[in-house]
């Protein structure tokens, strides 16, 4: 059951992200705060700078190649 765990926790980061960099309103829900505008107060820093190391350490994984590499870009 790690897959699945492992596949929640990457569909919640993502959901995270994409809330962080879409956001369209002045103020978030409380279920949603990346959703709301950017602010000295708000996780959107904190969230960006964590966010960066997630994506430098991705991997993917090739079925042909039956090898994982890292995300360039």
């Amino acid at each position: 059951m790690k897959e699945a765990a492992d596949t929640g926790d990457f569909i919640l980061f993502m959901d995270k992200l994409f809330d962080s960099l879409n956001g369209n309103s002045k103020v978030a829900a409380s279920s949603k705060p990346l959703k709301g505008g950017v602010t000295d107060t708000s996780e959107h820093e904190e969230f960006w700078r964590t966010s960066i190391k997630v994506l430098q350490e991705m991997k993917f994984w090739d079925d042909k190649k039956k090898c994982q590499a890292p995300i360039t870009g």
